[in-house]
């Protein structure tokens, strides 16, 4: 069920990221215009279909998720290896540790003073943070299965270290690190659609909150049916396209799983 779950969502998505890389937005039109069959969600502050605009921001908005997602991954597998060495693990964790202390959103505000920031960088800013968070619990999980007899064992017996890491402790791992992975995803299309918002990203890099944003720096669209109607659009999309992020990553959950459903002894 979880499996269906999430290649129905990851469906969704790459016809979602397809449309909108497809998409060819025309202006011109009478600006706020309330919706119509036409336009479904009206027309934005600067004479644009507003659901074009909507769906033409889901690519980049994706961009930032799937390197959210990559960079969370990278960081569980660091973790997962790094259990084999205790010093090694022990300097990571400490790296950890002052990474997580680092405010967030506060550090990704002062990075956008410096720096145009675009939604992959967004995406590698949030998954290198959350992965910072999730590093030593990834890594106290992995350090158990490594001290495990069945693990030790193996390694008595003449298993390499490298064998041992690609056919048992990661397929292991794997379920855990797509979880923070999926996560991290989740919240990167939140966090690119809340600066998009805001104006922190460039309005020229169009994401879910580029219309929002035309919407926040045009008074008067709170006044009409289009402008209102496009903000709550928004809200609803982010959530959407959060939730089918989540779901689409989770499906390493299930991978991982049937491997070591399939590994009852090492080889």
């Amino acid at each position: 069920m979880r499996l269906k779950r999430s290649l129905v969502s990851m469906c969704i998505l790459v016809a979602l990221t397809a449309a909108s890389m497809l998409a060819r937005c025309k202006g011109g039109l009478p600006p706020l215009s309330p919706p119509s069959l036409a336009h479904p969600l009206g027309v934005d502050p600067v004479g644009t279909d507003a659901l074009c605009r909507l769906v033409k921001g889901v690519a980049n908005t994706m961009a930032a998720a799937v390197t959210a997602y990559a960079a969370m991954l990278v960081i569980g597998v660091i973790a997962a290896l790094a259990s084999f060495y205790t010093k090694l693990g022990t300097a990571s964790r400490i790296t950890s540790r002052m990474f997580t202390m680092l405010p967030r959103f506060a550090l990704i505000a002062f990075i956008a003073a410096y720096a145009t920031l675009s939604p992959p960088t967004v995406g590698l800013l949030i998954g290198s943070l959350y992965g910072a968070q999730a590093f030593n619990a990834i890594y106290s999980d992995a350090r158990r299965v490594t001290l495990t007899p069945m693990f030790e064992a193996a390694i008595a017996i003449g298993a390499t270290r490298i064998r041992l890491a690609v056919r048992y402790l990661l397929p292991t791992i794997t379920p855990r690190i797509s979880r923070h992975a999926s996560l991290a995803a989740s919240i990167a299309v939140v966090a690119t659609a809340g600066l998009s918002m805001i104006g922190v990203l460039p309005a020229t890099t169009p994401t879910i909150g580029t219309l929002a944003y035309l919407d926040m720096v045009t008074p008067s669209s709170f006044y009409t049916l289009a402008g209102l109607s496009q903000l709550a659009s928004f809200a609803l999309t982010t959530v959407l396209l959060s939730y089918l992020v989540y779901n689409a990553g989770t499906i390493l959950v299930e991978y991982g799983e049937t491997i070591v459903a399939s590994t009852a002894t090492l080889s």
